[in-house]
């Protein structure tokens, strides 16, 4: 099933950059889930095309999407989709959004697709059977150098990762912010960014989570727990990071806890 995910990545892909910096003329269509969470056109024909493949290559499972759901009975397998995992940059033209497609079967997630289509770069994986980029091996390599690139996802729904962007600005040197989980995760993956910070695990992260763990990133909570999709425990933040990072990045979280309000 993985070609298949990848094949809906792809189709996805497809629909996207033909919606991607529009003409004058043909205009997105925005519309408003809750304030400050847009939703295009592009967003529901990305979403519809992931469904199609699905379908038509007979894949089992129920479907987890960003934009709708589908139930079909099955208890253990779901498909978990963010058509559009960065529409507020999409819809300003700027390159840092991508597709996410992820299976769990019960607990585990099985496989992963990150796909980048302004780069042409799909990254999959699927559990204990390595990373690959473009059909090419993906090789573990955590940037050179001390760790110092950091990113934090801002998140429409309002619940603020202010007080880890301060936390973690007193130790690392650089941070970078994605109205995105893709974006950031694919340029993480391929060892260009050393960690990147979330508000936890969803359909816009559940797809790295699988490529990360083929490739030795760490991803945990901000108490260094490593998560499961089907958790209950409550957590504030999900990290992913390289080894060298993930314990300073682990040291500025737990500092946190100390905060009122913490």
């Amino acid at each position: 099933m993985s070609r298949v995910a990848v094949e809906a990545a792809e189709s996805a892909s497809a629909a996207l950059l033909a919606r991607f910096r529009p003409p004058a003329g043909a205009p997105l269509e925005l519309n408003y889930k809750d304030p400050g969470d847009v939703v295009t056109d592009a967003d529901l024909a990305a979403d519809r095309a992931i469904a199609q493949v699905l379908e038509s290559r007979g894949a089992p499972g129920n479907l987890l999407s960003e934009e709708s759901s589908i139930d079909k009975g099955d208890s253990r397998l779901t498909w978990l989709i963010d058509p559009l995992c960065g529409t507020l940059p999409f819809s300003s033209g700027l390159p840092h959004w991508g597709v996410n497609v992820a299976l769990s079967i019960g607990d585990e997630l099985e496989i992963g697709v990150v796909a980048l289509p302004p780069s042409n770069e799909i990254l999959s994986a699927v559990r204990g059977r390595g990373a690959y980029v473009n059909d090419v091996r993906l090789e573990s390599q955590e940037p050179p150098g001390a760790p110092r690139n950091i990113a934090i996802s801002f998140d429409a729904d309002g619940r603020s990762l202010t007080p880890a962007k301060r936390a973690l600005s007193g130790v690392f040197e650089r941070l970078y912010g994605f109205a995105s989980a893709a974006y950031p995760l694919g340029q993480l993956l391929q060892g260009r960014l050393h960690g990147a910070v979330f508000n936890d695990l969803n359909v816009h992260t559940a797809a790295s989570v699988v490529i990360a763990r083929e490739l030795g990133v760490r991803v945990t909570d901000e108490n260094g727990t490593d998560v499961m999709w089907a958790s209950d425990s409550p957590s504030k933040y999900l990290v992913f990071a390289w080894p060298r990072t993930h314990e300073a990045m682990m040291e500025s979280l737990r500092s946190l806890a100390t905060e009122p309000g913490g």
